[in-house]
């Protein structure tokens, strides 16, 4: 059986409990200035490469607003190079904060939230 890693994005990559990002930040502030979760990118890219070689997947639930900054995040700090996962394998989930679906979707072996 092939094994699928799923990983979700924010307090797992991106550090919001570190950084203390309110609601008011996130309208009006820099979502980017937002940093990733210490070693993630290396832990990421060598599971990644080593382990569950490219069948790794993101996914967070978010509004459409926030889906744009999501994204722009995750460009500006070089997540697709530094990971090797690819933008088709980021999934925002459809019915809230369930991602059940979208474990379903990758057959997921493993899932850290």
């Amino acid at each position: 059986m092939e094994e699928s890693f799923g990983v979700d994005l924010g307090n797992v990559i991106i550090d919001h409990l570190g950084f203390h990002t309110t609601p008011e930040f996130f309208q009006f502030g820099d979502y980017n200035a937002i940093p990733p979760v210490a070693g993630v990118f290396d832990a990421l890219l060598r599971l990644n490469q080593e382990r569950f070689k490219g069948n790794i997947f993101v996914v967070y639930n978010a509004s459409d607003v926030a889906d744009q900054k999501i994204i722009s995040w995750l460009r500006s700090h070089n997540f697709f190079e530094r990971t090797g996962i690819t933008l088709e394998r980021v999934r925002r989930t459809e019915n809230g904060r369930n991602k059940l679906s979208v474990c379903r979707m990758y057959k997921s072996t493993h899932f850290i939230d």
